[in-house]
């Protein structure tokens, strides 16, 4: 800040060369920032995959649950059918199983459904991915200071 205070003036542009051991010293300060970069947008990456890997495995979870639960309510209608002898009940019965049948076809496109949203929101992020790799670094010189002690 001080540095800043005391009483200058301008010469117009300077070429300056920067001594060896500070050009190094600015090139692999430059390079960490880089490699902290990547490690954090890969840290991102891994976080993102691995939230939205969860998110898939639950909504498949539910679903395949709900799947499973009306296949046993069709298997055990099915089987009464079978042991009902009276053909009125037979037939609500049967009604009843064709419904079932119907719903566990929808829960069948849900889960499709949901199969393709997942593959949608990871192309997302992969597409999201890239453009963060897309990205231009750059440095750019804004101004030297020049100095003498007397």
């Amino acid at each position: 800040m001080r540095l800043f205070e005391l009483p200058a003036r301008i010469d117009g542009t300077a070429d300056l060369t920067l001594p060896d051991p500070v050009r190094q010293v600015v090139e692999s300060e430059h390079t960490a920032i880089l490699d902290d970069m990547a490690a954090r947008q890969s840290a991102w990456f891994d976080d993102e995959m691995e939230k939205l890997d969860n998110w898939a495995e639950d909504k498949r979870a539910g679903l395949k649950a709900d799947l499973k639960e009306l296949d046993e309510q069709i298997k055990a209608l099915k089987k009464e059918i079978r042991q009902t002898g009276n053909l009125p009940d037979k037939l609500a019965l049967q009604r009843q199983a064709r419904a079932l049948e119907t719903k566990r076809d929808e829960a069948w496109r849900a889960y499709d459904a949901a199969a393709k949203d997942i593959e949608v929101q990871k192309e997302r992020l992969l597409d999201q991915v890239e453009e963060r790799l897309g990205q231009n670094v750059s440095d750019e010189e804004l101004f030297a200071i020049r100095f003498e002690i007397v």
